[in-house]
């Protein structure tokens, strides 16, 4: 490649920029739609669920999602007492007198099979 074509190419590049629409060069931060059977939690940027049958999850309701969340900022182990269920955030389980079950913590609910918040189906 000698400096003509370089020039050349610079110059096919400067056209292109100057032909682009300013605003479709503009990056703009987009909150992706939620589903709107999830509409009550799209303010939450962290989502606490519980296992389900059938590899499905459960969410807690909000105010255990806001006790699970300063919990595990705090690095505790919180008891949730409306549900008698004692939270181990390292292990991510929730122990109950029926049993223990899996937890987890995400950041969106895409692609998760969420049957509803703390036991009420969607």
């Amino acid at each position: 490649m000698n400096i003509d074509d370089l020039v050349s190419g610079l110059d096919d590049l400067d056209k292109l920029v100057t032909n682009l629409d300013p605003e479709s060069t503009t990056a703009k931060p987009t909150k992706k739609p939620i589903n709107p059977k999830y509409a009550e939690l799209a303010e939450l940027k962290y989502h606490w669920l519980y296992s389900a049958r059938g590899g499905a999850w459960w969410h807690f309701d909000m105010e255990s999602n806001d006790i699970l969340e300063n919990a595990f900022i705090m690095g505790i182990n919180p008891v949730l007492k409306q549900f008698n269920a004692k939270i181990d955030c390292q292990n991510m389980t929730q122990t109950t007198s029926r049993g223990q079950r899996n937890i987890k913590r995400v950041d969106t609910l895409e692609g998760l099979n969420i049957r509803g918040i703390a036991g009420k189906y969607f």
